[in-house]
């Protein structure tokens, strides 16, 4: 099993993107934004996305966040050293994104995942890795012949490098919800609950790390900070498909890092991500 990685630098953001199909104004531009109810949207259960930049950029993951995919959904990602070229240079041929046990597992047999239910736990994310190469064009099909939706959406486009962890974070990995529904008394002392939204949070620590995890730390710190969106995966491709969905985010650090010198050449950290 791969050990935890972190996409911090989206190639996305600086491409240029289209869609072979497009359901009214669902524009496929929202892929770019960090709105996840700002969703594109196809006309069917199949879409192609291309993504154009002007300058090459190493692409060796392709994930989308929040999704409405069904566990049989396929991502197939080729990519081109020029625009121009007839033959992609890597070809992932059409592989399971998001492949979870089923959808009662999530409680998306009662709440269908869709855009109406972002805000409230009912994202899929679908992720693809692979060896990728430096690229000025990207093509994604999206497949999903059996969503009930009768059409695929996504809320965000990650594209880009990964940095993988030569040391996975301690045991102890903390994933929960935060949900702001607050609860009233009423004066028949009734317990009445205002339900507002809930968001995935991550948080790990990072203890023994060498210099090469420690620099990648530092420089997702320093260059990254609050502002800058991540996709990490703690489970990038274990056979365990659930605990996989559950352990990726996409979100920003929730607040400012330390990294400690715990001995000679061995550092320490911990992070907290909000969706």
């Amino acid at each position: 099993m791969s050990n935890l990685r972190i996409v911090s630098n989206n190639a996305a953001d600086r491409a240029t993107l289209t869609a072979d199909v497009t359901a009214g104004s669902y524009s496929v531009g929202y892929l770019q934004t960090d709105y996840k109810t700002e969703i594109y949207r196809s006309t069917g259960t199949s879409a192609t996305i291309t993504a154009l930049w002007t300058t090459g950029e190493l692409v060796r993951c392709v994930a989308l966040p929040f999704t409405n995919f069904t566990e049989n959904a396929t991502l197939r990602v080729r990519g081109y050293t020029n625009a121009g070229d007839a033959s992609p240079a890597f070809d992932t041929t059409a592989v399971d994104c998001c492949p979870y046990s089923s959808a009662a597992a999530f409680g998306w047999d009662i709440v269908t995942p869709g855009v109406a239910n972002f805000a409230y736990g009912g994202a899929v994310y679908a992720a693809v890795w692979f060896e990728g190469g430096t690229v000025k064009k990207l093509v994604i099909d999206i497949a999903d012949a059996g969503n009930a939706s009768g059409y695929v959406e996504a809320g965000r486009l990650v594209a880009g490098d990964y940095y993988e962890l030569l040391q996975n974070p301690n045991y102890g990995a903390q994933l929960g919800f935060a949900d702001l529904s607050e609860h009233k008394r009423s004066d028949a002392g009734d317990l009445v609950t205002d339900n507002r939204t809930r968001s995935k949070t991550l948080s790990f620590s990072l203890e023994g790390m060498p210099e090469a995890d420690r620099a990648a730390i530092m420089r997702l710190l320093r260059v990254g900070g609050l502002a800058t969106p991540l996709y990490v995966s703690v489970f990038p491709d274990g056979s365990d498909y659930d605990l996989t969905q559950d352990y990726q985010i996409y979100g920003k650090l929730s607040q400012g890092s330390n990294v400690a010198l715990q001995h000679f050449a061995n550092y320490a950290s911990a992070l907290t991500i909000d969706e």
